[in-house]
């Protein structure tokens, strides 16, 4: 697969974008499961009145009597260490016009020429993350572009936890249509507890100062990447093929007939999971 790297310093995030279709994102909580499981650890509460208190479901976590919104959730992994946050960015873009290969990358040529179920031919979808966070005063960017891309899905991230034991991946639609309006990525990516792609996941760690070590995915909300309604593209869920989903955060260019591409945010947190000391 060809790709074309940016950003101010380039790192292959190793997605195979070539592998079967999945069927959608898993729930950040069964790869919580998973990830507690692979470093032998507890899920913990978050938030009062029993912050860091091991517990199995929400209700251990809140306050007794307490009839609102709850004060603590069973939502929380022990030795889980936040490290970094930062910013991860997800362009999506169809090339419209139908003469490939391009005499000139950078030039998506007839702009006027639409393309309506083209996705997934060859040369028309490409697909780039765009990673920045910053450490101890230094500031790190890793990008990649992914051109041709046939499959709407990514393949497996496992294979990097302790004894090899596997965690639910992170599915996320390549295609620009999906990346709009898939309800498998909406309101967010759902990528908490996620694992990094591999080359990803050894650069960000020797970039964070422990080489060898996984990087786990702690935090993650989905920003306001455009926020004008008129050139932005946002709507208001119609069930039409351009308007599955509500959008009033992001860059839509979906259109058959529009050229540049769309665009999605995320603040994300990323750290590692200690494994339980040895028993006495």
């Amino acid at each position: 697969m060809r790709t074309t790297r940016i950003g101010c310093t380039a790192l292959a995030l190793a997605l195979g974008l070539a592998g079967a279709a999945s069927a959608g994102n898993p729930d950040p909580a069964s790869r919580k499961e998973a990830v507690v499981a692979a470093f032998g650890q507890v899920e913990v509460c978050q938030g009062p009145p029993n912050e860091g208190g091991v517990c199995v479901d929400d209700a251990e976590c809140d306050t007794p009597g307490n009839t609102g919104p709850p004060t603590g959730t069973c939502s929380g992994v022990r030795g889980a260490r936040l490290v970094a946050r930062g910013s991860l960015t997800v362009i999506a873009d169809t090339v419209l016009a139908p003469v490939l290969p391009l005499a000139d990358p950078f030039l998506e040529g007839d702009p006027a020429a639409p393309c309506t179920g083209c996705e997934g031919q060859p040369g028309r979808s490409s697909y780039t993350l765009l990673l920045e966070f910053t450490r101890n005063g230094k500031r790190f960017t890793f990008a990649e572009t992914y051109q041709g891309v046939q499959q709407d899905s990514v393949s497996s991230f496992d294979g990097q936890l302790p004894g090899g034991a596997g965690i639910p991946d992170w599915n996320v639609g390549a295609f620009e249509t999906t990346v709009v309006n898939g309800f498998e990525t909406s309101p967010d990516y759902k990528i908490r507890f996620a694992l990094l792609p591999p080359a990803a996941s050894a650069a960000i760690a020797a970039a964070l100062g422990e080489p060898g070590k996984v990087p786990v995915v702690l935090e993650a909300e989905e920003v306001p990447a455009c926020t004008d309604p008129a050139a932005c593209h946002h709507c208001t869920a119609s069930g039409s093929d351009e308007c599955l989903v509500d959008n009033t955060q992001w860059s839509k260019h979906s259109d058959p007939s529009d050229a540049l591409a769309s665009v999605r945010q995320l603040k994300i947190g990323i750290g590692f999971i200690d494994p339980p000391p040895p028993a006495p």
